[in-house]
This record gives C-alpha cells, sequence and structure tokens, in this order.
C-alpha cells in the first residue's frame, strides 16, 4: 500500500514537472515570439520622427464626426470636396484664378494612396533619364511623398497661410525661374479634374498622368496611413473608416466619384494618361514604355530596365529606411485588402465598382 503510494507520489510529481516545463516552454515561445514580431527600438524611433512640413490651415479646419461614434477625422474643404487640414480653399481658389499651365508642367494626380510616390519617381527617372532638366525636385527624397517634388496646392495653400499674404511670391518665382531656365516642374496633386486641371489647364499643353488603384487597396492603404497621419489625425475603428470611405466622407471626398471624373476627363482630352498602380507594379517595363510616349521621350531597352529596377519598391524602402518617410510608405501589395476586409465590405465595394465604374472600359486588377 505505501509502495503504491509512493508511486503514485512519483507519477504525481513527474506530471507536475511536465506541467511546469510546458508552461516555462510556452512562456518563453511567446516572449520569443512577441520579440520577433514586435516593432523594433530603431523601428520605433523612425516612427517618432516622423516629420509633415505642413501645419493645419486653423481658420478652414473642422471635425468630421458623426452621432453615437467615437470617431472623428479633421478636414478642410473646397467647392465640396473635402481635404487635409493643411490645403486651404484660398489657396486653391488663388491658383485656379492665377495659374495657368505650359508645355514644362508635368501633373501626377491620384486619388490618395493610389501609387502617387511610385507615379513621382516613373516620371522623375524618365525624364532625369533623357537629361532633361526638371526644376525643385531632390533625387534624395524621391521616395518620400511629402518632399519629391512641389504639392502644388498644399506649396500655395501653405505659403499663403504661413506668411499671411495675399500672394504666393516663392511660387510665382519658382515658375518664372523654370519658365527662363525651361525646366520641367513635376507637380504633384491629388485634386478632382473639376476642382483644379479643368481650370488651369486652358491650352492643354501640360501633361497629366492619372494613376488609379483598386478601391479595396486604396482602402487598406487609407486605413494604415491616417492611423499615423499627424494632423487628418483619424480617430475610430476599422469600421467606421470603412462606412465613411464608401460614403466618401473621408479626406479627398468620394473615390469612386473622384476616379469617374478622370476618366471621363481622359476620353475628352489627349494631354491627359490612365495608368493603373496594378499595371506599374506587374509590367514596369511596358508601364515605362507607355510614359515615356506620352512624354515624347525616347528610351533605349537598357534605360528601360534600368528605371524599371530604380522604381521596385525593394529600392524604394531602401531609399527610405533612415527617414521619417518610411512609415507612410506600405507594402505596395495588390491584394493585401483580403487579409483586411471582411466578405460582405469586399461585395459591397464590388457593388459599388460595378455600378459607378460601368461602361468605363478601367481594368482594375485586384490579384
Amino acid at each position: 500500500k505505501n509502495k503504491a503510494k509512493s508511486l503514485s507520489l512519483t507519477m504525481s510529481s513527474k506530471k507536475v514537472t511536465k506541467c511546469a516545463l510546458l508552461g516555462v516552454g510556452l512562456t518563453l515561445g511567446y516572449k520569443y515570439y512577441c520579440k520577433k514580431n514586435a516593432p523594433s527600438n530603431r523601428e520605433k524611433r523612425e516612427e517618432k520622427k516622423l516629420d509633415c512640413p505642413f501645419v493645419v490651415i486653423e481658420d478652414e479646419m473642422y471635425q468630421i464626426k458623426e452621432d453615437g461614434v467615437n470617431a472623428s477625422m479633421n478636414v478642410t474643404a473646397y467647392e465640396g470636396e473635402l481635404l487635409p487640414p493643411f490645403l486651404s480653399a484660398k489657396g486653391i481658389k488663388w491658383l485656379n484664378n492665377n495659374f495657368k499651365t505650359n508645355k514644362l508642367d508635368v501633373f501626377i494626380d491620384t486619388y490618395a494612396k493610389s501609387g502617387t510616390t511610385l507615379t513621382i519617381k516613373l516620371v522623375h527617372q524618365i525624364l532625369s533619364t533623357s537629361q532633361q532638366k526638371i526644376a525643385s525636385s531632390d533625387e534624395k527624397c524621391m521616395s518620400d511623398p511629402w518632399r519629391a517634388v512641389p504639392w502644388i496646392e498644399a506649396d500655395v495653400s501653405q505659403e499663403l497661410f504661413r506668411n499671411k499674404v495675399e500672394k504666393p511670391e516663392n511660387f510665382m518665382k519658382f515658375i518664372a525661374d523654370s519658365n527662363k531656365n525651361e525646366s520641367y516642374r513635376i507637380w504633384k496633386s491629388h485634386m478632382s479634374f473639376r476642382n483644379l486641371i479643368q481650370n488651369i489647364d486652358s491650352n492643354g499643353e501640360c501633361k497629366v498622368i492619372h494613376t488609379l488603384r483598386n478601391p479595396k487597396a486604396v482602402f487598406c492603404s487609407y486605413l494604415s496611413f491616417f492611423e499615423k497621419e499627424p494632423l487628418v489625425k483619424y480617430r475610430g475603428d476599422k469600421d467606421t473608416f470603412f462606412q465613411w470611405f464608401c460614403d466618401g466622407t473621408v479626406v479627398h471626398s468620394n473615390y469612386w466619384d473622384h476616379e469617374l471624373e478622370w476618366i471621363k476627363a481622359a476620353k475628352q482630352r489627349d494631354n491627359i494618361l490612365l495608368i493603373t498602380f496594378e499595371e506599374i507594379v506587374k509590367n514596369p517595363i511596358q508601364s515605362i514604355s507607355k510614359v515615356s510616349k506620352f512624354l515624347n521621350v525616347s528610351l533605349n531597352q537598357e534605360q528601360i530596365e534600368d528605371i524599371a529596377d530604380a522604381i521596385s519598391f525593394k529600392k524604394m524602402k531602401e531609399a527610405n529606411q533612415s527617414s521619417g518617410a518610411k512609415i507612410l510608405m506600405n507594402k505596395g501589395g495588390v491584394d493585401r485588402w483580403k487579409k483586411v476586409l471582411s466578405p460582405s465590405q469586399s461585395a459591397r465595394m464590388d457593388r459599388i465598382t460595378r455600378a459607378k465604374f460601368n461602361n468605363c472600359d478601367i481594368n482594375l486588377i485586384y490579384e
């Protein structure tokens, strides 16, 4: 009987020891997993270094809110188009009334998070490879969404607000100097067609490259970006943001209406080229040839292949490793939406896209 009791205690002791070891193993494994997947100290420092070059236009900024929902977003607006709070109606109105484009102007226009930086780098590489003079661009900042090239509506808005002036003298000097030097001006813009290009492009001499991206990928990038962006300051959950995105009460308003306007404009104007983000990512050689032809620039095969390498996301990420802009760039994927959207959310976007883009001849790629 004592022997049986002793045996029972020994077996019980072994079970306790085994469980304890298993518990220690699980704890160590969990700690290892957390350590491996947690952001490094360097990454944390880089996030803190995010340095937005703009300030809020305080006399125009207001918040979007919804009754009964704990969410908000800072915006300004121009003619019903919602904008980030560092853009001003005053600045955009000045541009529409006073600035006229010419053959030196090349616009990269997108609905935000649709491949703006990638397209800017592609155009810059084409022009610089062909030895064209380019005004006010910095090769070191070419992967930085805020500093690569002048953001026309932001730069004018900021100059008028910061300097408390009626005319953007620095902007006007930049135009005069680049005209004199016959240097190309590469502009970034997120404005709708009706609220900028339609008004400042009276002669059709400028070039406009409008990049589209599938709305599911745009939403995912929007969500990632505006959770970090320091001035728009979206506060809320993913589902609320999804509802706002679909009904167009987010920065840059409704995705589908914005793109539909540009699709129609491109059919009416020869100086507007439509291209998709997915097209550039999946077929860079073909995309570079397409854009260079549109810009009337001749490139040989070796030059095209070098540009394709330069605009790869690997190279763009490497260029931004020590920059605060690193967190502004997402993975550049096409189908990341599959991990973010629920089946019902995905189906809702499909329904809206089919309804809005019917007979538009736009091939949006989701895979």
